[in-house]
């Protein structure tokens, strides 16, 4: 038997930065969503410390690669 989860917006945002997707626009149109609704998502996850910023691009901090 296979079992899946589906995964949310922001485990997917954070798997496109892993993957060094790391631009608001290029996660937008990969997940065609706004730029605008993956701004709101990765705010909150800068919030909880899983996402960063660098200039305009996202990244993973440091200890949080998992």
């Amino acid at each position: 038997m296979v079992d899946f989860k589906e995964a949310n917006r922001e485990d997917v945002i954070l798997q496109w930065v892993r993957d060094s997707l790391t631009s608001c626009d290029a996660i937008a149109r990969e997940m065609g969503l706004s730029n605008g609704t993956i701004s709101k998502l990765a705010t909150k996850l800068i919030k909880e410390g899983k996402l960063g910023k660098r200039g305009r691009e996202y990244v993973i901090p440091n200890g949080n690669e998992a």
